[in-house]
């Protein structure tokens, strides 16, 4: 028997799903990839019997490229857990964003146009269409149109495996199944978002209502107020443990991670997208200049046009033991965002990882990296010395 908790269990899980985020192929060099190695690794993590039986499913926008990665990663797990009884537990873990991936990047950030949440539940087989700015109402649920495309692929997206989209597996799930949707970053807003459409839109027609679970890690905002509101409701918090992670339908959320703060500009102060400055102290000169300029540009650029306030989901938010040092230059400032949004959760859970097939990582994320990317400032470097930095040229070493 496993000596690790089923939500240890469910991090390992998603942590397995990003092992081939970091390799580049044509989808079906991917495929399998993941065919070959998913279900040892899930099987040598030590967390009890999972198996896969749906996916893995893997998915290119354009799928006979070769120097790109999986734009998604997908699979269901199927296992026996105590919080469960006797019945099965399905996970659908959902993989983060992959570093090159331009539809991940796409989705992250294409939120200046808003799709209505009730319409997209309803037809969830269709393409998303962005709603006329004219037609906004303030009562009503939206979410990104990036998201609410990912939701979409993730939904209608055959498994080569066995032929069947996650939507046609999902409506024959057993009754008394406990079905869990788990993702982190780009995959924890996509697991909260996916599971609140079929729950709206029935597609879990068999399973009670209480038996469908959330469990997001460091997600970023996907919607408005009245979709924060409606999944408090649909999916209503739960404590079952002494442990800040032990919790249910929230997103769990590490206090010096910045991208849970994207792209929040309508509630928490902590937690808003104007806090990011004041994240690891007081900076030195001149990063709060640039780091507030970048935020600002985002906000113009991402946020403004969608006449929308992005508001983030119910959360829980966790501090970890030793607080990073102040960065002292801009490079700093990103490979603390990095370790903050990746290796910080990896030791608060304290759950098994698998090996990555790829030394890239798997989990390098959009937000930190374009962060940066609209706005450039000449950084006094010493000795009179001035240097023109742009995020993506630092991250990318140029």
């Amino acid at each position: 028997m496993s000596s690790y908790n089923i939500h240890q269990n469910l991090y390992s899980l998603v942590l397995a799903c990003n092992i081939a985020t970091g390799c580049t192929g044509t989808q079906a060099e991917l495929q399998q990839k993941m065919d070959d190695a998913l279900q040892p690794s899930i099987n040598d993590l030590g967390i009890g019997a999972w198996n896969v039986v749906w996916g893995p499913a893997v998915w290119k926008l354009h799928p006979d490229e070769t120097y790109n990665a999986a734009d998604h990663i997908w699979f269901v797990a199927r296992g026996a857990d105590v919080d469960n009884g006797s019945n099965a537990t399905y996970v659908i873990a959902i993989a983060g964003l992959a570093g090159k991936s331009a539809a991940n990047w796409a989705e992250v950030l294409n939120t200046a146009q808003v799709v209505d949440f009730d319409t997209f539940c309803k037809d969830a087989g269709s393409p998303p269409v962005a709603a006329a700015p004219e037609s906004l109402d303030p009562q009503k649920p939206y979410i990104a149109l990036g998201i609410a495309n990912g939701v979409y692929r993730l939904l209608n997206a055959a498994s080569a495996g066995q032929g069947t989209t996650l939507t046609q597996f999902l409506e024959d799930i057993p009754c008394d199944s406990r079905v869990i949707f788990t993702g982190q970053s780009l995959g924890g807003t996509l697991s909260s978002t996916l599971a609140l459409a079929v729950l709206q839109g029935g597609t879990l027609k068999n399973v009670s209502p209480d038996k469908v679970l959330v469990y997001s890690v460091s997600s970023g905002t996907s919607g408005n107020r009245p979709f924060a509101d409606l999944f408090a409701t649909s999916f209503p918090l739960i404590s079952v443990g002494e442990n800040p992670y032990e919790v249910w339908n929230a997103n769990i959320w590490n206090k010096y991670d910045i991208v849970p703060r994207f792209w929040n500009t309508g509630s928490v102060e902590e937690q808003n997208m104007r806090a990011i400055p004041t994240v690891y102290g007081a900076l030195p000169a001149p990063l709060p200049l640039l780091v507030s300029e970048a935020i600002e540009l985002m906000i113009a650029k991402h946020v403004r046009p969608s006449l929308v306030d992005y508001v983030p989901i119910q959360g829980m938010m966790f501090v970890p033991d030793d607080a990073p040092p102040t960065p002292k230059n801009l490079i700093c400032f990103i490979r603390t965002a990095l370790t903050q949004h990746i290796t910080a959760y990896v030791d608060f859970f304290g759950a098994p990882a698998p090996p990555p097939l790829s030394k890239a990582s798997g989990l390098a994320e959009a937000p930190i990296i374009s962060l940066f990317n609209d706005t450039s400032m000449a950084v006094e470097e010493g000795e009179g010395a001035r240097t023109e930095l742009r995020g993506v040229d630092v991250l990318l070493g140029a």
